[in-house]
């Protein structure tokens, strides 16, 4: 598969570096932002076409539901994949809109089900 344009929002320092990290070794373009907020702003702008998203489910400030949304209306053909702590219960309601990997999460995994969720959603739309 080609190069991903990919957004982290991690307020983690050490998890966005790494993830950030390891997936541009994997080959992707990463944008990183530690806030909600930062990542609304980048949206807002009119930032790069991502073709997923790894967004924290517990942010400062604005929630990861709230980022989703928004990366979801600019992006709506683009994988996003929620990174959490938290266990299924405190998620609540999760739709099939994005797909959820729990910490502590495989870096080789997470890179592959970033890419399987970008395949899915292409193949999703190439058939609508």
């Amino acid at each position: 598969m080609e190069p991903l344009e990919i957004l982290v929002v991690e307020d983690e320092g050490s998890v966005r570096e790494i993830v950030s990290e390891y997936l541009t070794v994997a080959g992707h373009h990463v944008t990183a932002t530690a806030r909600g907020a930062a990542a609304l702003r980048l949206l807002v702008a009119g930032g790069p076409r991502f073709d997923a998203a790894v967004i924290d489910w517990h942010l400062p400030g604005i929630s990861g539901r709230d980022v989703i949304d928004s990366f979801h209306e600019r992006h709506p053909r683009a994988a996003v994949l929620v990174c959490t702590g938290s266990n299924e219960r405190e998620l609540g309601s999760v739709n099939d809109s994005f797909d959820v990997v729990f910490k502590p999460f495989s870096l080789r995994d997470l890179n592959a089900r970033i890419i399987a969720g970008v395949r899915d959603v292409r193949r999703r739309h190439s058939i609508s």
